[in-house]
């Protein structure tokens, strides 16, 4: 298992979220869909909220190259495919259930499990191909 590897796919997931839901792609709508305003966040302190995500990244990351090595992932776009099948089986569902739980909007579901699905094809792509 190449833990820099791993080390370098949550990197890269928390630069997809700095985008995914920057000015440039869906901050306002998420922010609106949540009933969320700019000044709303202004008393959030983002570093420990990023540290903690950062750290269920790492985790995630971790199943996921296990994943890879137990299918014998080893080109980039099969971490593709072994990470779809994931991201369908477990992440999309649970996101799914626990959004028709909550007051939240469909819409507000598909900007969080997009990102997800970006973030995890990324990550198998460098998973499978950096072993």
């Amino acid at each position: 298992m190449n833990f820099i590897a791993i080390l370098v796919s949550a990197a890269v997931n928390m630069l997809i979220g700095a985008l995914w839901y920057s000015p440039l792609l869906f901050a306002k709508p998420w922010m609106a869909l949540n009933n969320m305003t700019p000044d709303s966040m202004k008393n959030v302190n983002p570093g420990p909220l990023y540290a903690q995500s950062f750290v269920a990244t790492l985790v995630a990351y971790f199943v996921l190259a296990m994943a890879i090595i137990a299918v014998n992932a080893t080109t980039a776009f099969d971490g593709v495919k072994t990470a779809f099948w994931i991201w369908l089986g477990f992440i999309t569902t649970v996101q799914f259930t626990a959004n028709v739980f909550s007051p939240k909007k469909i819409q507000a579901y598909f900007i969080d499990t997009g990102y997800q699905l970006v973030s995890i094809l990324i990550a198998g792509a460098i998973l499978a191909a950096w072993r």
